[in-house]
């Protein structure tokens, strides 16, 4: 297959009647992110996305897969098929330094250049010394005269005019060794240097998203912009920002504003078990490293604020405005007695971030794609409740409004393949993962596990150090995620896109036909899902759910009757007793009917026991674990709260 074919087909292909639906999630790779137009545009050429999310270049990808979405019946797809060829105009123009941290950049990008070792570390030691020509001065110098007043006192003084070219001669050799490697250690340590003092100035990154460098076109936050607006058929500057209530509908976000203008303390985002009337859902991933936790965004409350002079910083003019125009009422004084940002000259009122509808799709995919270090974090504050409020005083129990700092999703969950997780599926969930190619396999360019296949977990060597601590990184971070990917149930309906080296992740220098490459390699493995039996991963995930269930409801009836004699430790004992206000609702008859349909269904597990969990019998193996993890809902009450 010739490489335009996919691209062009997809350029020109008619998405106009999808029969069916899925949803998609898509791993977090920096430059990898160029994979996935051409997949999406293949994935919707059948089906209709209503879940979309990502991580990380996985969010940037999916926030443009929504726009696209949005706009089916406005040839939002046949735009987003054009991606590809616009980000392989010089993708390193993405990421454009300021003054200060354009040495940096340079040394960075250096590393990156594409030829063999010795060709990068030739080119990453010209782009240090002379970004940091001074400090390699510095060190030549001292190291130099060092040597020279050493092997003057060794000839001993004085000397002679003429004994003058002899000493130069005997010092060359020794004293350029020598200098030479200390005035690039000198270079290296000023680099250092500089970065601990200009990134925190920065946002903690090299780059903070926006246009420094004119003369090289837009940079990563402009030209997302620019990007989801276009593909949203809203290309006028006096346009709004895509916010996710446009990919709600008017009728789920009239919804959630009611059910969130109720104020009723830990309401879920919808009723339990209902679908959520939402035309596109999107969800992506970032991480509040001030917590060291995981968030899905948009936030469903509204307990997070924000600064309008960052968001300036840090986003285009018109979506900054439109933040503004939308954010909530100054959030009220701390225990300091303010509500402001001490990152600028002069303290800056913050604002409370607009709700969840009214949040740019931009904003959270910028949020998502934060590389630590080289694309700026975005800050947010938020009340921190386990700090002493004052005492004694109008402001007591107020609680100082905290600094959280948001970088990367890929952090916590590259690959979030538990994004809309169904025990009863009614849609799959296709996922698209990025890996090295496979050792035995080196012509393949990607991988669907056959229906039915046990998966088996990658094994990759390690030779070198670096490999060593690099693999312990990628451990922490990718761990849950490649677990999960393995389980039944969600291996079948993951694509594994392979990358060879030099490609995707941090090589940000690809030539345009590396890029093109790599994006009809993710149109053609797209293809692949067009076979996929939806009855068969719907009878696995139902196996896999009854066997767990089983093995639930197992302990659960246990321990809620006890042996003969020792009533009083059952449950149903303690449920009958226990006497609290917390979590109750106003009803005089609640806790009879609850009592009343536990044990209906303490008997229903009764009975399963008594016919011997036949659930369990021949179920797909390794399965999911079933159990309680955190919803990641922010809601607007306290945590001190005790109903609900």
């Amino acid at each position: 297959m010739k490489a335009s074919t996919i691209a062009d087909e997809l350029k020109q292909a008619d998405y106009s009647n999808p029969n069916k639906e899925c949803d998609v999630v898509m791993k977090g790779g920096i430059s990898s992110g160029v994979i996935y137009p051409l997949a999406v545009c293949k994935l919707a050429m059948k089906h209709k996305l209503k879940n979309i999310g990502g991580a990380s270049a996985g969010a940037i990808a999916a926030g443009v897969a929504a726009a696209a979405e949005y706009a089916r019946d406005r040839k939002g797809f046949n735009k987003l098929a054009e991606a590809p060829a616009q980000i392989g105009q010089n993708l390193d123009r993405l990421f454009q330094p300021t003054r200060k941290t354009r040495p940096a950049i340079r040394v960075l990008l250096a590393t990156l250049a594409p030829g063999g070792p010795f060709k990068r570390l030739l080119g990453t030691l010209v782009a240090l010394v002379t970004s940091r020509f001074s400090w390699f001065l510095l060190g030549f110098a001292i190291v130099g005269g060092i040597s020279l007043l050493s092997l003057m006192a060794l000839l001993g003084m004085p000397l002679e005019e003429g004994d003058w070219p002899h000493l130069m001669r005997a010092w060359a050799l020794p004293a350029v060794t020598l200098a030479l490697p200390t005035g690039i250690v000198s270079a290296l340590i000023g680099l250092v240097l500089l970065v601990l003092k200009q990134t925190p100035d920065n946002y903690f990154g090299l780059a903070n998203g926006m246009t420094s460098e004119h003369e090289k076109g837009e940079a990563l936050t402009p030209w997302m912009h620019r990007m989801i607006q276009d593909i949203a058929d809203r290309p006028d500057s006096g346009s709004a920002p895509l916010s996710f209530g446009d990919l709600w509908g008017p009728r789920a976000t009239e919804e959630w504003r009611q059910r969130h203008d109720e104020g009723v303390a830990g309401a879920p985002a919808i009723p339990c078990g209902e679908p959520s009337g939402k035309q596109i859902d999107l969800k992506v991933m970032t991480t509040d490293l001030t917590e060291g936790l995981p968030y899905c965004l948009p936030f469903e409350g509204r307990r997070f604020a924000f600064c309008p002079r960052c968001f300036s910083d840090l986003f285009p003019a018109d979506v900054a405005d439109y933040v503004v125009k939308k954010a909530g009422p100054k959030p009220n004084p701390g225990d300091d007695g303010t509500a402001v940002c001490n990152l600028h000259g002069q303290p800056v009122d913050l604002r409370h971030l607009p709700p969840a509808p009214d949040l740019p799709v931009l904003v959270a995919a910028r949020m998502s794609l934060s590389f630590p270090l080289l694309i700026s974090a975005v800050p947010l504050y938020k009340r921190d409740f386990n700090r002493k409020g004052g005492q004694g005083s109008a402001s007591a129990g107020q609680q100082n409004w905290m600094l959280h700092w948001f970088s990367d999703g890929g952090i916590g969950s590259n690959f979030p393949i538990h994004f809309f997780d169904s025990l009863w599926p009614t849609r799959p969930t296709y996922g698209i993962d990025l890996q090295p190619t496979h050792p035995d396999y080196p012509e393949s360019e990607f991988y669907l596990r056959p229906k039915g296949r046990r998966a088996q977990p990658r094994t990759l060597p390690i030779v070198t150090v670096v490999e060593f601590l690099g693999r312990i990184i990628t451990t922490m971070q990718n761990w849950r995620d490649r677990s999960l990917a393995l389980t039944p149930g969600y291996s079948n309906r993951i694509v594994a896109i392979y990358q060879k080296a030099g490609e995707g992740g941090m090589n940000l220098l690809m030539p345009p036909e590396v890029i093109s490459d790599l994006a009809e390699r993710g149109g053609k493995a797209a293809a692949e899902f067009q076979d996929f039996s939806l009855s068969y991963h719907k009878w696995e995930r139902y196996r896999i759910s009854m066997s767990e269930l089983d093995c639930v409801l197992t302990v659960l009836q246990r321990r809620f009757e006890s042996p003969s004699g020792e009533e009083q430790s059952s449950y149903r004992y303690f449920i009958e007793n226990y006497e609290t206000g917390s979590f109750v609702p106003d009803n005089p008859s609640w806790r009879q009917v609850d009592l009343a349909n536990t044990t209906e269904l303490m008997k229903v597990a009764e009975s399963w026991i008594e016919k011997g969990n036949i659930a369990r019998d021949d179920a797909p193996s390794p399965s999911p674990l079933l159990r309680m993890e955190s919803r990641q809902i922010e809601t607007p009450t306290s945590p001190s709260s005790t109903k609900g």
